[in-house]
């Protein structure tokens, strides 16, 4: 399937896999039971969903995706990522990412990836040696397309150029649209686009409060909290304000922004529950889209009235 048959509403499968170590550390989303990762897969697939995201970082995300596609793989879009090792930051030696490579083929129980990326990497680390590299696991078959998952828009823009690259994964939502002209440029320069984050991690969905606790292992915890948190919340109070949203039309409104957003190719919200997952595909389906004009003006909006102290990127 040709990645520009995607369907625009992607799923990330961040909060379904558990956590990893990264760093050292155990981190990533509290588990879920097996069954109910693979219930909200198989509901995401039959809902028209046919993009998926995960990472060697997401637990067992990718092992989920292999037992629930690899009877569908031409039906399915998958991307992943590497980068981040167990114990010693990101890594984007030759080496070590041929190792991720094979390791993802094998636990998404598939010949090849649609998309393969890099998780943040400085620029200077994507070296013409790594994207000659890349150039023959293409050829190979190996992978389809090659990618870059980017921090902001000083990174993103200096890849802008480089052919090798297919498609930039770009953090993007209501509390921070600093990104908004590198995604311009990544439909003006044929890049396929990919929003991560389209809900700030769950801040957008209208349900965090001071009171929220996260699990001891999610990174969120140590940047969701105190001052921080405080800033977030009062920021979405200012936008719910300015645009007559109910705590509960938060998350549709933040969804169709994105949505709405005709350089944009696929937004990959992540969820760990079913009914999350439905109450995407339904804005998908169901919500009148923000014309270019108005969708405009929400942006000029947002622009003068979010500040943010930390980007609120967690990892």
């Amino acid at each position: 399937m040709d990645i520009l048959k995607s369907a625009k509403l992607g799923f990330g499968t961040s909060q379904i896999g558990g956590p990893s170590l990264i760093n050292g550390k155990l981190m990533g989303a509290k588990p879920i039971p097996k069954n109910e990762a693979l219930s909200i897969l198989t509901f995401a697939f039959e809902n028209g969903i046919n993009f998926f995201d995960t990472s060697d970082k997401y637990g067992n995300a990718e092992e989920l995706l292999g037992k629930a596609f690899s009877k569908k793989r031409g039906k399915v879009i998958i991307a992943t990522k590497c980068g981040v090792s167990d114990n010693k930051g990101r890594n984007f030696t030759i080496p070590y990412i041929n190792k991720c490579l094979e390791n993802s083929l094998s636990k998404l129980k598939t010949d090849y990836i649609d998309i393969f990326q890099l998780a943040k990497p400085d620029p200077n680390e994507v070296t013409d040696e790594l994207m000659d590299f890349f150039t023959r696991k293409i050829r190979e078959g190996k992978i389809r397309y090659f990618g870059i998952s980017v921090i902001g828009d000083n990174d993103g823009n200096k890849y802008i150029s480089r052919k090798t690259i297919k498609s930039l994964q770009i953090f993007y939502n209501l509390l921070f649209t600093q990104n908004h002209e590198l995604i311009k440029e990544c439909a003006l320069n044929n890049k396929f686009v990919i929003i991560r984050s389209p809900l700030n991690s769950g801040m957008l969905c209208g349900k965090y409060s001071l009171a929220t606790k996260f699990c001891v292992v999610d990174p969120r915890r140590n940047i969701f909290c105190g001052d921080l948190l405080r800033e977030r919340l009062e920021n979405i109070e200012n936008i719910k304000k300015c645009f007559d949203l109910s705590s509960s039309e938060v998350l549709e409104f933040a969804l169709n922004f994105i949505l709405s957003n005709k350089d944009v190719n696929v937004v990959i919200p992540a969820a760990s529950k079913l009914s999350q997952l439905q109450d995407y595909i339904d804005i998908f389906k169901n919500i009148c889209r923000f014309n270019e004009k108005e969708n405009t003006k929400i942006l000029n909006s947002l622009r003068k009235m979010v500040s943010l102290k930390k980007e609120g990127q967690y990892s």
